[in-house]
C-alpha cells in the first residue's frame, strides 16, 4: 500500500498506537538506517519493521510482519496470518483515523516537519478566515500566522467544505522577539521582518498560481495549399473588405498595414481548408530500433510486471534480471553492427561519394561536449575541477567590476564602425534634399510578377501568392502605403516579398543610383556579400577540420588531397579554388601544419575583409 506523505505519517502513528494499546498482541521493532560516512550528519531511518506476535499465549512465533518504508512512503505486510491484519487489525485502525472536512489530515506530518525547522512556509492549507485556528491548535512549539482567500471578502463564507488556496507561516516560540509579521501583500503572499541589528531583512512566502491555460505546444504552422485556392472567392471576399475599408487608415501607416495584412488573411482564411494550421511536432527519437529489439523489450517488459505483481517470487525476479540483459545485449550488438556497416561504406566509397562526406561531417559536428576540459584565465591555463570553478568566479568578477573608463575602452574600434555606418546611413534616409519617387501602378505590377511562388511566408504570415492572386481593386491601397513609407522614412516597413525579388526599391530607400553594384549595396549597409559568407563559412569548415588529425574527415581530406583530380568539381578543389581567391596557404601546407583554431579564424576574417573592401 502506498500513502502521501501526510496520510503515511498519520496510518504509521496510528499502528503504533494499535499495537501498544492491545494486550492480545505485543510487537518487537527493527529499523534500517541510511548508508553514510559522514559522521557530522545522523543517519536517517529510512525502514521500519514490526514483528506482530501473539500477546496471550505468550508463543514466540510471529503471526505477520509490517514493514514500513519512510523514502517510498509504502506499507507491506506478510507472514502467515497477514490475512488477520486485513480482515481484523487494518479495519480497526481505519476507524482509528479520524478525519472530517474540516480536519487538517496533514496534521501528523507537519508536526513532524516543524520538529526539525525554525521557520516554515507553508502554501495551500485550504482553510478559510473562520478555520485558520487550527493552523495553531496541536501545536505548542510554534507561533503562526495564515491568510486565507476569504480575508478580503465583506461577507462571512458560510459554505460547508474545504476551502481553496491559503499561505501561512511557522516560526519558533524562541524566535519571537526577533520576528514580526508584516500584513502586506495578497492573500498569496505573506512577509515576515528579521530585526536584526546592521543587516535587517525579511523572508516572503510567495504561494504562484499553477494554473496556466495558455501552455505553448511545440507546434508550427503548415504552409498553405494554393494549389486548392478558390482564386474567385479569394478575389471576391478581398472585394467585399475593400468596400468597408475606411479611408483614413491610409493617412495612418502602421494601421493601413495591420488593415492590409488582415484583409489577405481573411481572405485566405475564406478560400483555403485548414488556412494556417498550426500542427504539433512530434518528438521522433534517434534511437536505434527493429524487430528483434522489440521482441526483447516486449519480453521485458512482460516479465517486469510479473514479477511487479509478486515480488517476492525469487523465479520472476531472476527472470525480469534476464530478459533485462537480453534487451541490453541486444541493443548494443545492433549498435555494433551500424558501426561495423558504416565503416565498411566508407572503405567502400569512392572520391566522388560527397554525400556521404557531408554525412560523416554533420554527424561529427552534432556531438557537442558539454563540459570544459581547460581554459586560460590571465595567461595561467588551468584544468583541475576547482581551478576552473575558480577561473569562472575571477572571470564574471573581471566583468562586473570594469569601471566606465573601461566599458569606453571597450571594443572601442568596433563601436566607431558602428557609429560610423549609423551616421552614413542616417545622412542619407533623412538629410538628403533628393525626393524618393512614388512608384506607380505599371512598377508594382512588373514587380508582383517577379515574385516566385512556393516560397515561405514572411513573419507576419504573408507569402507571394496573396499579392499576385489578389484583384485589382486592391491595388491602389497597397501603391498608396508604398509611398506613403517612401514620405516617411522614420517608419521602416518590412515589405519583404517585394524587396527581396529586386534592388530597385532597396536602392531607392537608401538614396542610391539605380546603376549601383550590389557588392556597394551592402557594404554602404554594412553588410557582406552572400558570397563572402560562403567561403567564410567553408574556409572555417575546414580549418576545423585540420586541426583534428585524428577525425574520419580529416583522413578522407588526406586522401582526397592526393588523388583527386585538378577539373573534378569535389570539395577539395573548391576549397583550394578559395584559397586560392583570398591568397590563404596551400591544402597540402594546411594538412602538415594546421593553425589554431582562433588564429585561423583571425587570418580568414581579415582576408576576407581585404578581399571585398579592394
Amino acid at each position: 500500500m502506498s500513502f502521501t506523505p501526510g496520510a503515511y505519517e498519520l496510518y504509521k502513528q496510528a499502528i503504533y498506537d494499535y499495537y501498544e494499546s492491545n494486550p492480545t498482541r505485543i510487537y518487537e521493532k527493527t529499523t534500517k538506517a541510511s548508508k553514510t560516512n559522514n559522521g557530522l550528519v545522523d543517519k536517517a531511518i529510512v525502514e521500519e519493521s514490526l514483528s506482530i506476535r501473539d500477546g496471550c499465549t505468550g508463543k514466540r512465533r510471529q503471526l505477520f510482519r509490517i514493514n514500513l518504508f519512510n523514502t517510498t512512503r509504502r506499507m507491506d505486510v506478510y507472514g502467515m496470518q497477514y490475512e488477520n491484519f486485513i480482515c481484523h487489525d487494518l479495519p480497526i485502525i481505519i476507524d482509528t483515523v479520524k478525519i472530517d472536512n474540516n480536519a487538517l489530515p496533514n496534521q501528523i506530518y507537519l508536526t513532524h516537519v516543524l520538529n526539525n525547522c525554525d521557520i516554515l512556509f507553508k502554501q495551500e492549507h485550504w482553510l478559510f478566515s473562520f478555520e485558520k485556528h487550527k493552523l495553531q491548535d496541536n501545536n505548542s512549539t510554534h507561533i503562526c500566522c495564515a491568510k486565507s482567500v476569504d480575508d478580503n471578502i465583506d461577507t462571512e463564507i458560510l459554505v460547508k467544505g474545504r476551502g481553496y488556496g491559503g499561505v501561512a507561516a511557522y516560526w519558533r516560540q524562541e524566535l519571537d522577539n526577533s520576528i514580526r509579521y508584516i500584513q502586506d501583500g495578497n492573500e498569496r503572499m505573506i512577509v515576515l521582518s528579521f530585526n536584526v541589528i546592521g543587516t535587517p531583512f525579511c523572508f516572503i512566502g510567495v504561494y504562484m498560481p499553477s494554473e496556466n491555460k495558455t501552455v505553448m505546444n511545440n507546434t508550427k504552422t503548415r504552409l498553405c495549399n494554393w494549389k486548392r485556392c478558390d482564386k474567385e472567392t479569394f478575389k471576391n471576399s478581398i472585394r467585399e473588405s475593400v468596400k468597408d475599408m475606411a479611408h483614413n487608415y491610409l493617412f495612418n501607416t502602421p494601421g493601413a498595414v495591420k488593415n492590409l495584412s488582415n484583409i489577405l488573411h481573411t481572405a485566405g482564411k475564406d478560400s483555403i481548408h485548414n488556412y494556417h494550421k498550426s500542427v504539433s511536432i512530434k518528438s521522433v527519437g534517434k534511437g536505434i530500433w527493429n524487430k528483434k529489439i522489440s521482441e526483447a523489450s516486449k519480453t521485458s517488459k512482460c516479465a517486469f510486471y510479473q514479477w511487479k505483481n509478486d515480488k517476492t517470487n525469487t523465479t520472476t525476479k531472476n527472470k525480469m534480471r534476464s530478459t533485462r540483459k537480453t534487451l541490453r545485449s541486444t541493443h548494443r550488438r545492433v549498435h555494433a553492427s551500424r558501426r561495423n556497416s558504416l565503416m565498411e561504406k566508407i572503405m567502400r566509397s569512392s572520391q566522388r561519394d560527397t554525400k556521404l562526406f557531408h554525412k560523416l561531417v554533420r554527424q561529427q559536428r552534432n556531438k557537442k561536449t558539454m563540459t570544459t576540459d581547460t581554459m586560460v584565465f590571465n595567461g595561467e591555463e588551468q584544468c583541475e575541477n576547482e581551478q576552473l570553478l575558480n577561473g569562472w568566479k575571477g572571470h564574471f568578477e573581471k566583468l562586473y567590476k570594469h569601471s566606465e573608463t573601461d566599458i569606453q575602452k571597450l571594443n572601442c574600434e568596433k563601436l566607431n564602425l558602428v557609429i560610423l555606418q549609423n551616421d552614413i546611413i542616417k545622412e542619407l534616409e533623412t538629410n538628403k534634399n533628393e525626393k524618393i519617387e512614388n512608384t506607380n501602378q505599371e512598377e508594382v505590377q512588373n514587380i508582383l510578377k517577379k515574385l516566385k511562388s512556393g516560397k515561405s511566408h514572411g513573419p507576419d504570415g504573408l507569402s507571394a501568392e496573396h499579392f499576385k492572386y489578389m484583384p485589382d481593386e486592391l491595388l491602389p491601397f497597397l501603391i498608396d502605403i508604398i509611398n506613403s513609407v517612401f514620405e516617411d522614412k522614420e517608419y521602416l516597413v518590412r515589405i519583404n516579398y517585394i524587396l527581396k525579388t529586386t534592388g530597385e526599391l532597396q536602392l531607392q530607400t537608401s538614396c542610391l543610383p539605380t546603376q549601383t553594384a550590389n557588392t556597394a549595396t551592402y557594404v554602404m549597409l554594412g553588410m557582406k556579400p552572400i558570397q563572402a559568407v560562403v567561403d567564410r563559412i567553408l574556409l572555417t569548415f575546414s580549418g576545423g577540420i585540420f586541426q583534428d588529425k585524428c577525425s574520419i574527415e580529416f583522413k578522407i581530406i588526406e586522401r582526397h588531397v592526393v588523388m583527386a583530380k585538378e577539373q573534378s568539381n569535389s570539395f577539395i578543389n573548391r576549397l583550394r579554388t578559395v584559397l586560392a581567391k583570398y591568397e590563404l596557404p596551400k591544402a597540402e601546407k594546411l594538412i602538415e601544419t594546421a593553425p589554431t583554431k582562433m588564429k585561423w579564424k583571425t587570418t580568414v576574417k581579415h582576408a576576407i575583409g581585404k578581399f571585398w573592401e579592394a
